[in-house]
């Protein structure tokens, strides 16, 4: 469904600069459970993808914590209602036929939403980047080089029907995650779709280095000359927007096509969707709001002095 979209597009340089965000839109990729898994252990997942890039030492890990921690506290009780509202919208939406403008203005409002939770957590990620130290980024240059790598094997080094499989797979789950099982016409036309997307993985492979890279260079800039806080805040704010699009004419233009393959092929699988599987995806967006609505602090002040035994005498 198009709630996906704008976040499955996001690159793994912009993901390394987000990471009190890479839960909560990260994991929202896999379904409505994920709302449950965000606020539930969003902090020890966090935590986990942290130190698979940087190895926090104790004072550093204890910082970044208690800010992930606050992050998600804030979340919980500013911004759930917001996306409460959204997904009510999106539910009543889900039931009809999706054109492409409804896809834009999606889109645009999920960039508003996560560049909202952005500037809350940029103060923080300043503050862990001015902590840094050189072997730690050196880790992170690994690993990027590691992923990179792997990436390479999985999707560069591998031949075209191969990877029209694969991604036709994965579209496929995307969809009938959303719509419900697609008949043996609607997997032809999906099929048919994600072959004909733009297919030029090694250049995007290209622009993820580069990505990587310039992120790279930007923490060490920032770990050794120590500029203030507010300078920080403003360089990292600066490299994310830079992150939507690339200075390089050739990969922008690969990068603009892919983009727009995506809104079209959920277009096209809105158009061809019967009023079950609409039912469908309106259903799924019920239990993303019935989800959302357990985890506002009221609905979780409540659960505990239900079971609260001081509470109820038990």
């Amino acid at each position: 469904m198009k709630m996906t979209l704008a976040i499955a597009i996001q690159g793994k340089a912009v993901r390394a600069l987000k990471i009190f965000l890479c839960v909560l839109l990260g994991l929202s990729l896999t379904g409505c459970g994920a709302v449950k898994i965000a606020y539930d252990h969003g902090e020890t997942v966090v935590m986990i993808w942290v130190d698979r890039y940087i190895d926090l030492d104790q004072t550093q890990e204890a910082m970044a914590r208690q800010r992930v921690t606050a992050f998600f506290s804030w979340h919980r009780a500013t911004q759930l209602p917001d996306y409460i509202e959204m997904a009510g919208r999106l539910k009543v939406e889900a039931e009809k036929s999706v054109a492409l403008d409804d896809v834009n203005r999606l889109e645009g409002e999920l960039r508003e939403r996560g560049y909202r939770s952005l500037n809350r957590a940029l103060p923080d990620l300043a503050d862990i980047a001015l902590s840094l130290r050189p072997e730690q980024l050196a880790k992170t240059a690994e690993k990027f080089s590691d992923n990179d790598r792997q990436y390479r094997e999985d999707f560069v080094d591998v031949s075209v029907e191969k990877r029209r499989r694969n991604r036709y797979d994965k579209w496929l789950d995307r969809v009938e995650y959303w719509y419900g099982t697609l008949n043996a016409e609607q997997r032809a036309a999906l099929r048919k779709l994600t072959d004909a997307q733009p297919d030029d993985p090694g250049l995007w492979l290209l622009e993820r280095e580069a990505r990587e890279r310039e992120l790279v260079a930007l923490l060490t800039h920032i770990a050794r000359d120590k500029p203030p806080r507010d300078e920080v805040t403003t360089e990292l704010a600066a490299f994310a927007r830079r992150m939507e699009t690339s200075p390089d004419p050739t990969r922008r233009a690969y990068y603009d096509a892919l983009r727009a393959s995506e809104r079209s092929i959920w277009v096209a699988v809105s158009a061809m969707a019967t009023e079950d599987q609409r039912r469908h995806a309106a259903s799924e967006l019920g239990s993303w709001i019935d989800d959302m609505k357990a985890a506002e602090p009221q609905a979780q002040a409540a659960t505990a002095t239900k079971f609260d035994p001081s509470v109820t005498g038990r």
